[in-house]
């Protein structure tokens, strides 16, 4: 084996032996695929300490991965969206006067209700004030004269978020509306007495590849990092510790071409 040889043997099994390095200090197992949104995240994610001369390309390429993490974990938009109704919502429908049209209605799986004179409706993915607007027209097209109808939802069971690891309750949460990381924080009673409880992870599925990206909450709180929305099925980690075990964990059961970004 001539020396060139020997040295890539050697090199490839220093890196087969070490975990792989997220930024942030958390890693997963040595082995497993680790992937980021393109080629530079990937790099930036499994990259070393640069080399002699590397540097401003390393770092190049860090900022790359960090943008396209922010792409996923956009921050939460200071207005108050309209709540999108999901199945098994409970809504609450009143017909003024008309007591046979009026009560709580659980959406079906399939994102439907069956009511009254109208049959099987489409009401998931649409606002309250959209099934309203529906219920009206239909009901006064055949029905009733000048209708007046108000739709709320009385229990929001569909876009729901957990929380775990250091907060004072830990637990799995509704989304009444718009909810941002802070938000979550203190729906969940806020951070606990740890002394890392201010490093929080949010892991969030898409088309079935899993992503992370730590965020500083003391940083948030004092304006100087971005507040992250949260969206439906996101799980929220606090506190380093619980962070690297949920990434390990994650690490033996996730199949590879699950997506990691680095964390910020």
């Amino acid at each position: 084996m001539t020396s060139g040889a020997a040295a890539t043997s050697g090199a490839q099994t220093g890196i087969a032996s070490r975990n792989v390095q997220l930024a942030g200090d958390m890693s997963v197992p040595a082995g497993k695929d680790v992937h980021a949104a393109d080629s530079g995240a990937r790099k930036a994610a499994l990259a070393g300490p640069a080399p002699e001369g590397g540097t401003a390309r390393a770092h190049k390429m860090r900022r790359h991965a960090r943008s396209a993490t922010r792409k996923i974990f956009r921050p939460a938009s200071g207005s108050t969206s309209a709540y999108v109704v999901g199945p098994h919502d409970v809504l609450d429908i009143k017909v003024f006067d008309v007591a046979e049209l009026s009560g709580a209605m659980q959406v079906s799986d399939r994102g439907t209700i069956d009511y009254p004179l109208l049959g099987t409706l489409k009401v998931a993915g649409r606002t309250t004030k959209q099934i309203q607007r529906e219920l009206t027209r239909k009901l006064g097209a055949k029905y009733l004269q000048n209708p007046r109808i108000i739709v709320t939802v009385k229990e929001y069971k569909s876009q729901r978020f957990t929380v775990v690891g250091s907060v004072k309750k830990p637990g799995v949460y509704a989304i009444t509306g718009t909810a941002s990381l802070l938000q979550a924080v203190a729906m969940a009673g806020g951070l606990g007495d740890t002394s890392d409880a201010s490093n929080v992870a949010i892991f969030r599925t898409i088309n079935g590849k899993r992503h992370a990206a730590r965020f500083d909450v003391a940083a948030i709180q004092a304006g100087r990092s971005p507040d992250p929305a949260i969206r439906r099925g996101d799980m929220i980690v606090v506190g380093r510790s619980q962070i690297k075990a949920t990434l390990e964990s994650i690490g033996k059961v996730v199949p590879i071409g699950s997506l990691f970004l680095p964390l910020l």
